[in-house]
Formats: C-alpha cells, sequence, structure tokens
C-alpha cells in the first residue's frame, strides 16, 4: 500500500465481498497477506485509526526489550494517516477481484 508515492508503514486492511470479508494489517514496508480472503469482486479499505494500538504497542514492547538489554530504544516509526474516506470499503472506491490462489494487488492511495 503506498500514498504519495512512499509505503504506508501501519494500517489495517479490510477485504469486503459476496462470500464474507477479512482483515490483515501492513508491514513496516508497506506490504500485507490475508489469509482466508474471499473470492469474487472485493472492496478495500486502508484503515489507520485501527493500526494506531497495535502501532503503540509494538513501540512500547520494543522500548522495554531495548531497556533490558541495556540499549536505546529504535525510533519510532513515522506514523501516516490516511483520509477517512479510505477507512470504509463502501467509501474507499478501491476494488480488486480475488481468485483462488495467491494473489497480488497494489493498492495506491491519493
Amino acid at each position: 500500500v503506498r500514498m504519495a508515492g512512499s509505503p504506508l508503514p501501519a494500517a489495517m486492511i479490510i477485504l469486503v465481498g459476496n462470500e464474507g470479508s477479512a482483515t490483515g494489517n501492513l508491514t513496516s514496508d508497506g506490504r500485507f497477506k490475508i489469509d482466508n480472503a474471499p473470492l469474487g469482486e472485493v472492496k478495500i479499505a486502508v484503515n489507520t485509526e485501527a493500526a494506531k494500538g497495535q502501532m503503540m504497542g509494538e513501540m512500547i514492547a520494543s522500548g522495554y526489550q531495548a531497556s533490558k538489554g541495556g540499549s536505546k530504544a529504535p525510533p519510532p516509526p513515522k506514523f501516516v494517516d490516511v483520509p477517512k474516506k479510505y477507512h470504509d470499503p463502501n467509501t474507499s472506491g478501491i476494488t480488486t477481484t480475488i481468485n483462488k490462489g495467491s494473489n497480488t494487488y497494489d493498492v495506491k492511495l491519493n
């Protein structure tokens, strides 16, 4: 997932189709993998609000681990908010077709 050409560091990805829904989280390089994605036409949401809590937990855990080992905590990753229209699959305007097997889809946000 890219926003203005740069990978998003954190977001929840939501897929909604006629056969159900599924979610997954971005990795720090903007990639995602969603197991059990519904097949067929799906709407996609990129929800950065949902990822804030997870990102905070990871920052706290890495700071704790660094302090136990006597090292300095890594700097926090830069958080990027996306426009709220992308948070909901019904308003994002992003769709794709999921086929059985492995699928690749690049999500580019304005």
